[in-house]
């Protein structure tokens, strides 16, 4: 087995980042790079990658990468009722979808894509985090409705399928 050069793979991965307007997951660097014959398609070359683009990113040289596993969990909190206020009226929307007939779904194939597409506080808490598990049906009452094909249950909103045999756990 041939020993990896990291360094030019690092300057090519960070060129590949660099050239997208959207952020980007290890995972699909590590694709792009896998397609361009630049890594290997193994388990070694991923954690070597994860490995070097992070020393490289606190050494300040490599842009950040989107991690949708990790979030701090913290109260939000403010500093009166007037900051309380603007937080609220900011984040308050409508749903776009009331008194439609019809609503328009984007349907992706890794959860990771829809950072780069749509705004995730869009999306149900199904869809938001990749699961496709009929345990969301009863919290999702008014949300699903059946396809027409199997009578599996499907978000109105989204699209996503709610079928227990379906659910794959999601992917770090």
């Amino acid at each position: 087995m041939t020993r990896l050069s990291w360094s030019p793979i690092v300057e090519r991965a960070a060129e590949i980042v660099r050239g997208y307007q959207t952020g980007v997951t290890l995972r699909q660097l590590f694709y792009r790079l896998v397609s361009e014959e630049v890594l290997p398609n193994t388990v070694n070359a991923y954690k070597g990658l994860s490995r070097e683009t992070a020393a490289a990113r606190r050494a300040g040289t490599f842009p950040s990468l989107v991690d949708r596993v990790r979030v701090i969990h913290r109260y939000r909190h403010f500093d009166g009722s007037t900051s309380a206020r603007r937080w609220l009226s900011d984040i308050y929307r409508r749903d776009r979808t009331e008194n439609q007939d019809t609503s328009v779904y984007l349907g992706v194939e890794k959860a990771g894509n829809l950072f780069q597409l749509i705004d995730p506080s869009e999306m149900c808490q199904p869809c938001r985090d990749g699961l496709e598990t009929q345990s969301y049906t009863p919290r999702a009452e008014g949300e699903l409705l059946p396809d027409p094909n199997d009578g599996a249950a499907i978000c109105r909103r989204c699209g996503t399928r709610a079928r227990e045999e379906d659910a794959e756990p999601p992917r770090s």
